[in-house]
């Protein structure tokens, strides 16, 4: 299993489709985006940081949320608005 499979299902498991997060991401705009991908990393790194690149961890990030972001577009996942 590679480094990215394995914070891939981290981000599976902790950060849901009800997640204020995902919400911010799919349905926010570009500074919100830079927003959740901090904000995810300040809780992943201290996890995964020592033995895994930053950098790796990142794009994996952004790689997930992407996925959201189209998921929702095609209508596969329905998200919990903030409010």
């Amino acid at each position: 299993m590679s480094d990215s499979e394995i914070i891939c299902k981290f981000l599976i498991r902790e950060f849901q489709d009800d997640h204020p997060a995902i919400y911010m991401y799919v349905c926010g705009n570009i500074r919100n985006t830079k927003t959740v991908i901090n904000k995810i990393l300040n809780q992943t790194k201290p996890i995964f940081y020592p033995p895994i690149n930053e950098q790796l961890i990142t794009s994996t990030i952004k790689g997930f949320l992407d996925r959201k972001k189209i998921q929702y577009i095609n209508g596969e996942i329905k998200v919990k608005p903030l409010y």
